[in-house]
């Protein structure tokens, strides 16, 4: 045997030898405790498999042998949810009071207090519910449950006491709200009440507030509040109104790696309400044109995109551009070949042909509400 080969069998017994004589060390986590450990994971099989009563006995006795706060008070949690599972609303509240009061300032308190007043509300002392959720909220202002608990007590001030009330409740509440989650969502909520009640003006201003003093990313709010104002401005005839509030929307756009950019979920639409504003309230038919194109150009992966430029198609042909029409129906040709506007490309190229085996274009695609020659009934 070699010396190198000697030497590493040496290493290797040398090894072994210190395994057995220092005992592993323990892991550097939380110490949960193993009796806990094995009632809140058979709770958990339980709980998944839908034997909902099991699994509140074995999140029950977890929450007694738990040796940490908080994982007394996550069993305490699941107890009560699956307890709800199975309608057992008091049995529910019993379990999140014991979580709040034992914990009141631990992870799971807001969410108890939260989940407290809905089961009052929804099926016990509706009174008492209420006036819970409210306390919830003014104390928990930034908590997951704060946005839904604020816009569901204005909907139920407002279904009881009218909108005025809505509004007088959330500007004394805004000042402590301010910093929080509920924030914007007031201001959101000032908005829609001013709208529910008829003051297209106010909540039109109410929503561009939101925008500015909530602007994206950290505006959650900022594309819904633009798009809903440019809804209210074409209502109240001020089209020109509408299409800038829908420009303020399209106007922040983050840049990802590699010049793209990132798509978000009101960006298409309004742009594609920018055409159509065009087309419809403004007479524009090119101005129309212009904003049907680049709404496929800026938006190629949206739904909306063959739609868009199907409209540049019909209102080039209308113009009697029969060279641009033919251009767009290239390009529906090439890049929208499985979109349902690839077989009515003759409609509005004639020396176009649309793909082999397709059926013919419909009525409704090829001139809505004027049947153009040649074209099918679907």
């Amino acid at each position: 045997m070699s010396r190198g080969h000697g030497w590493a069998r040496g290493a290797l017994a040398a090894a072994a030898l210190l395994a057995v004589a220092v005992p592993a060390l323990p892991a550097c986590g939380p110490a949960y405790g193993a009796d806990y450990l094995l009632a809140f994971r058979a709770g958990e099989r339980a709980y998944e498999a839908g034997r909902w009563d099991e699994a509140g006995g074995e999140f029950e006795r977890a929450a007694r042998l738990a040796t940490r706060v908080k994982d007394r008070d996550e069993a305490r949690f699941m107890q009560a949810r699956s307890a709800l599972k199975l309608g057992r609303h008091e049995q529910a509240r019993a379990a999140y009071v014991a979580l709040a009061a034992a914990t009141p300032t631990g992870p799971r308190a807001a969410r108890a207090l939260f989940d407290i007043a809905e089961l009052d509300i929804d099926h016990g002392d509706a009174a008492l519910g209420w006036r819970e959720l409210e306390e919830a909220l003014v104390a928990h202002p930034s908590h997951g449950s704060a946005r839904v608990a604020l816009t569901r007590i204005c909907d139920h001030r407002a279904e009881t006491e009218g909108e005025t009330a809505v509004r007088a409740w959330l500007e004394a509440r805004l000042p402590g709200f301010a910093g929080s989650e509920a924030e914007e969502q007031a201001k959101y909520g000032l908005a829609r009440s001013f709208e529910r009640g008829g003051s297209l003006d106010e909540a039109h201003a109410a929503y561009l507030r939101v925008a500015r003093e909530h602007p994206y990313p950290h505006g959650s709010l900022h594309d819904d509040a633009l798009y809903r104002a440019s809804e209210l401005a074409e209502r109240m005839g001020r089209y020109e109104l509408a299409i800038a509030d829908l420009r303020a929307l399209l106007a922040v756009r983050e840049v990802a790696l590699g010049g793209q950019s990132y798509e978000r979920p009101r960006m298409p639409m309004a742009q594609m309400r920018i055409a159509e504003l065009h087309r419809d309230r403004l007479n524009d038919p090119e101005g129309a044109r212009r904003e049907y194109r680049r709404m496929y150009e800026t938006h190629p992966s949206s739904l909306l995109a063959d739609d868009a430029i199907w409209q540049e198609a019909l209102l080039a042909r209308a113009a009697g551009d029969g060279a641009r029409a033919c251009e767009v129906a290239a390009t529906i040709e090439k890049d929208f070949a499985r979109s349902r506007y690839a077989r009515c490309v003759a409609v509005v190229c004639p020396s176009a042909a649309p793909p082999e085996g397709e059926r013919p274009c419909p009525r409704y695609i090829a001139a809505p509400g004027e049947p153009a020659d040649g074209a099918a009934d679907e």
